[in-house]
């Protein structure tokens, strides 16, 4: 019998080697990567294609004139507080915002007021509600005075109709001395609704007599 011997190998070379078990793995394997490298950059290339830069929204730009801006841009004025006069008045006479008789009345000190007021003709009545007004008022307005009296008819007469009393001649007495005033004052239902004065220098002590007010005592 013949013997067989087993034949010697052939140089394969390299093309028949890829073909081999392992190289078949490796092949498979760069092809797969070859694959994902292509789809992403397709991906990538979709995506420049398709999304479009967000849009910039309009600001809306108002035009103002310089006098506008001014008035917007100009601090607000301080509110006065109640019960401060403003110095706003008729003629430069100081303008009061809000009406002080009606507390100095209820108060327990003005308890004689209160029972006299009633037994005084109208025109007297009206006088003397606006008298007690301007004390308050001046007080408030500078609180060095203290208004003790007032002279409504000290060198003017006074005028008085239905809803008013106004006077250019009163007179009020403080610290001893007498100080000129002149005073507007309106009122409804026996009240000071409205109230405008102005306070003038002190009256020389001379001149007391001809204006009929009496000595400080």
């Amino acid at each position: 019998m013949t013997p067989q011997f087993a034949a010697e190998p052939r140089d394969l070379g390299l093309p028949a080697r890829f073909w081999r078990g392992q190289d078949v793995v490796t092949l498979a394997l760069l092809a797969s990567l070859a694959l994902h490298i292509a789809l992403g950059l397709a991906i990538l290339w979709q995506r420049q294609l398709t999304i479009a830069p967000p849009e910039q929204e309009s600001v809306p730009v108002d035009l103002v004139t310089p006098e506008e801006y001014e008035a917007e841009t100009r601090p607000a004025a301080p509110a006065t507080p109640p019960g401060s006069p403003a110095e706003s008045g008729l003629a430069g006479m100081v303008h009061a915002t809000a009406m002080l008789s009606a507390a100095a009345l209820a108060s327990p000190k003005s308890a004689q007021a209160r029972a006299v007021l009633p037994h005084l003709a109208g025109d007297e009545r009206a006088v003397q509600i606006c008298n007690l007004e301007a004390m308050e008022q001046v007080k408030a307005w500078k609180p060095t005075f203290d208004p003790e009296r007032i002279v409504a008819y000290a060198s003017s007469e006074v005028s008085v109709t239905a809803n008013a009393v106004r006077t250019d001649g009163a007179a009020f007495l403080s610290g001893g001395e007498w100080y000129r005033l002149r005073y507007a004052c309106g009122l409804s239902n026996e009240k000071v609704v409205s109230f405008d004065f102005q306070v003038g220098d002190t009256i020389p002590h001379d001149e007391w007599d001809a204006h009929h007010l009496p000595t400080a005592d």
